[in-house]
């Protein structure tokens, strides 16, 4: 077939300035490599421990329930918004009929 043949005692005869290249890109590839992998697994740490402190966030928001004296004084705070609306309507109902009356006794 062919005169090629490969023994223990066969030659390759490279130029040593292609060998130095051949190792230094094999350096540069192996680095990349290191490096990338480092990255992915960087933002795969950091991915995970933020889709945590949103599923804390997201419990906590959903579970949490404000104190027992909180829930009193926002229920007090509703009632005086009521009260107060109410007082300022009759308020101006009183304003209304002030003014009502000091004009017709004026226009008498």
């Amino acid at each position: 077939m062919s005169d090629f043949e490969v023994s223990e005692d066969s030659s390759v005869t490279i130029p040593i300035r292609n060998l130095i290249g051949m190792i230094f890109a094999t350096g540069i590839v192996v680095m990349g490599y290191f490096a990338l992998t480092e990255r992915i697994t960087m933002l795969e740490r950091d991915l995970h421990l933020y889709q945590s402190h949103v599923e804390q966030n997201s419990e906590f928001r959903t579970t949490w329930a404000p104190p027992p004296e909180v829930q009193e004084t926002v229920r007090l705070s509703v009632r005086h918004d009521i009260r107060l609306d109410y007082i300022e309507q009759r308020l101006s109902q009183f304003e209304l009929e002030v003014d009502k009356a000091i004009d017709q006794q004026f226009s008498q």
